[in-house]
Order: structure tokens, then C-alpha cells, then sequence
């Protein structure tokens, strides 16, 4: 399963990096975005009226400095006009969709990851200064996504975005967590 999703971007961009994205552009599936209850999309301030009419809605940054534009995943299968296609269609053919955000829909993220193969998986194990927990980091970069399992801790893995993992992985770090390194023989 190769996706065509481009690196996930989480800060706005300006003008030439909209360019550069939408030159390097390969039209995404359902699938590859579904994985968010968002998708995020790259659009410069001259179009927002056209992806209003979507259904697009602003999302300011937290910082007070710019934001990104979205629109919910479920609404992408939507019929723009009859013989136009769908939102996804319209979206795709304005290379307008960077990719998932929001909140990860685990199910669809599960199917997903079922269907991966083991060698686009990585696995990132850190054990506490006393060794009392471990924490694995699950990294399925192909889909943008890892997941977090405490040892000892509830079985099931919290799975969320990179940016969110690359966080969670500073701050452990910050604490005293270190990874573990298994030595070859």
C-alpha cells in the first residue's frame, strides 16, 4: 500500500511553498484521508471563497499567528454538481488536500495498519531511569500515525498524528526516559 499523501505540513504556508506543494501534488484517495474526521487543505487566501462553498471551514492557530483551512472527511464524498464529481474530486483537481487532521478515527486507522507490511513499521521502545515503565512508540509513517502503549498500562494503543508523538517522545525524554537499544550479536 504506497500512499500518495505529502509530508504532513503543520504550518501555514506562503505563497511559493503553496507553488512548490502544488507542483510536487499527486491526487489523494478517500482512504488515505479518512483516517482524520478532518482533512486539511492548502489554500492560498485568494481561493478561500471557493473552498467556503465546500464546506470549508478556518482553523486559527492556537498561537494567534495564521491557521489552515478544512473540511470534514465525511463530506468529501459529497456530489459538488451533477457531471463536476465530488468535494474530493474538486479538491484533488485544485491540488488542494495536504491530508488527514483532527481526530484520528482509530477503526479506519486499524485497517489500515492490518494491511501494511512489517517493514514500514517501527517500533521505538524507552524504559523509565528505574526501569519501572516502558513506553513503545509504534511509527506507521506510511499513513502519518503512531501509537503509544504504557507497560504496564491498558492494553489498547492510543494512536495519534506524528507531530503529536514526536511531542509526547520530547517530553519522555525530558523526564528521564531513555530508548532502549538492543545490541547486536
Amino acid at each position: 500500500m504506497t500512499s500518495n499523501l505529502p509530508p504532513r505540513i503543520t504550518n501555514p504556508m506562503n505563497k511559493r511553498e503553496l507553488r512548490k506543494f502544488r507542483e510536487n501534488y499527486s491526487p489523494v484517495t478517500f482512504n488515505e484521508v479518512a483516517i482524520g474526521d478532518r482533512c486539511k487543505l492548502a489554500v492560498h487566501f485568494d481561493e478561500k471563497d471557493e473552498v467556503k462553498t465546500l464546506g470549508a471551514r478556518w482553523e486559527p492557530d492556537p498561537s494567534g499567528k495564521g491557521g489552515h483551512w478544512w473540511i470534514a472527511s465525511t463530506a468529501l464524498l459529497d456530489d459538488v454538481h451533477p457531471g463536476v464529481g465530488t468535494k474530493l474530486d474538486v479538491l484533488n483537481d485544485k491540488k488542494m488536500i495536504v491530508g488527514p487532521s483532527g481526530t484520528v478515527q482509530v477503526r479506519k486507522v486499524q485497517r489500515q495498519i492490518a494491511d501494511m507490511a512489517q517493514e514500514d513499521i517501527q517500533v521505538h521502545d524507552i524504559y523509565s531511569e528505574e526501569k519501572s515503565l516502558k513506553y513503545s512508540f509504534t511509527v506507521y509513517g506510511e499513513i502519518g500515525i503512531a501509537s503509544f502503549l504504557a507497560r504496564p498500562g491498558p492494553t489498547d494503543p492510543n494512536y495519534m498524528w506524528l507531530e503529536e508523538a514526536r511531542t509526547l517522545w520530547d517530553e519522555q525524554m525530558e523526564q528521564g526516559f531513555r530508548p532502549i537499544v538492543e545490541e547486536m550479536s
